[in-house]
């Protein structure tokens, strides 16, 4: 082997186990170690802020997937949706390089505060979510939760016009167990980098309403 393609060799071998190695780095036991100091003094019933005379602001995007039945009837219209809530968590927070450099963590929402979604026009009371859903914690302490339902909206109809009526359903959300002095939802425009955003959008200036 001549000298030119030793040095190829070479180099390839150490940008391998360069990037195998900080692959590898991130153990089990970083995982976990992680975990338990994220968790150690937590209380999932507080808002997880330091200062609590200060508003906790959760960014809310909807995604509407359906509208499986209408009843105009009753008055009732079925709709599947998903959120995207997007928030500050400053008790979840750490140095990625004292973990093998994990960045971020998904933990369930049964151990952790998350904000109480809950439909504001409900046919049958529900809460978006389940105990099963995780929240992906970043190192800054951005937290990003994604929970859905398929949930039952009460809707007046006027079907003074049909067949050629047009209805409009006004769906809303609000944090269930807060005041908007405690958890305000807000709806507001990201970078380049941002999230995914629905086209159907809560509007914080109708305190996160969704027109069908």
């Amino acid at each position: 082997m001549d000298l030119k393609r030793q040095f190829i060799f070479t180099a390839v071998l150490l940008l391998t186990c360069i990037i195998f190695g900080t692959v590898s780095s991130q153990t089990y036991e970083n995982a976990t170690n992680l975990r338990s100091a994220l968790l150690s003094n937590y209380h999932k019933d507080v808002r997880p802020m330091n200062n609590q005379s200060d508003i906790l602001h959760v960014n809310v995007t909807l995604d509407l997937f359906g509208i499986p039945e209408v009843d105009d009837v009753k008055g009732v219209i079925t709709i599947t949706v998903a959120t995207q809530c997007v928030w500050i968590d400053e008790r979840m927070t750490w140095n990625p390089s004292d973990y093998g450099g994990i960045s971020k963590i998904p933990i369930l929402i049964s151990e952790i505060w998350t904000p109480s979604i809950s439909l504001g026009t409900p046919v049958e009371f529900a809460t978006m979510g389940s105990s099963n859903n995780h929240v992906i914690f970043y190192a800054n302490g951005l937290a990003v939760f994604y929970p859905g339902a398929v949930v039952k909206s009460s809707c007046g109809f006027n079907m003074k016009f049909w067949p050629f009526d047009k209805q409009v359903c006004e769906v809303g959300f609000f944090p269930l167990d807060y005041g908007i002095d405690q958890v305000f939802f807000f709806n507001s425009s990201w970078g380049e980098n941002n999230f995914l955003h629905s086209k159907h959008r809560m509007d914080a200036r109708e305190n996160g309403t969704l027109r069908l």
